[in-house]
């Protein structure tokens, strides 16, 4: 059996995961999306009857267990003429995700494509979290400025905005990095209507926690840990 990972580079998670299967002697293959075009090259050869082969893999499909994990971005050629760059990505996510439907029918997934693509968005999550019952913050996506700041006025301030994915920013000056967090917001992160429209946030009413839990299923077993988050150094 194969373990094949689809990330990026700079994911410590899958990175850790990789190191662990090859303890066990486990054959694992990176798919770093964010490789292509720029980087890798890929050839997809499909014959009659429906079968595909690519060289992303050695070995049957069957054989082959998918973990579809982040970095799901294909990166175009610096060198690209920028009138060409959405024409690149578009034609490059039309391969990658026909790659991946593909295996996906034959290959052992850990979460299917659909999966993904369903619950990336925090508003299919929630939703979702909600019929089955769980209690949920006050929560509110919106770019819309007024719809906002009434948001944040009704819970008294008490209010943390966060982000579907992590965004980071490398400083020009000391080549610092700064990272996208859930962080509470005052009334001046709310005060300009250009910034606040121009990209959607998640804001909820703050939750005060003891800790934080971590619980994965995976068929009928269940992982769980415990993050003492909040405990003073």
């Amino acid at each position: 059996m194969t373990v094949c990972i689809i990330s990026n580079t700079d994911d410590v998670h899958a990175i850790c995961v990789e190191l662990a299967l090859e303890k066990k002697g486990i054959q694992v293959t990176n798919w770093h999306w964010g490789d292509f075009p720029g980087i890798d090259c890929l050839s997809v050869d499909i014959a009659s009857g429906g079968a595909l082969k690519a060289s992303i893999l050695n070995g049957p499909v069957n054989e082959v267990a998918l973990w579809i994990h982040r970095g799901l971005s294909p990166i175009a050629p610096p060198a690209l003429h920028p009138a060409d760059v959405n024409f690149a990505i578009n034609e490059s996510y039309s391969m990658l995700n026909g790659i991946l439907n593909e295996f996906s029918r034959e290959a052992f997934c850990v979460n299917p494509p659909e999966a993904v693509r369903r619950l990336r968005s925090k508003i299919n999550e929630l939703s979702l979290a909600g019929r089955c019952g769980f209690s949920l913050p006050p929560t509110l996506v919106s770019n819309d400025p007024a719809a906002i700041r009434t948001f944040f006025q009704h819970h008294g301030g008490e209010v943390v905005a966060k982000h579907s994915s992590q965004m980071y920013w490398k400083s020009s000056s000391d080549k610092s990095v700064h990272l996208t967090y859930t962080n509470k917001i005052s009334g001046r992160h709310i005060s300009n209507d250009l910034q606040l429209s121009s990209c959607p946030s998640i804001f909820q009413k703050e939750v005060h926690k003891k800790f934080e839990l971590r619980i994965v299923f995976m068929g009928a077993s269940l992982f769980s840990v415990k993050i003492d988050s909040q405990m003073k150094k």
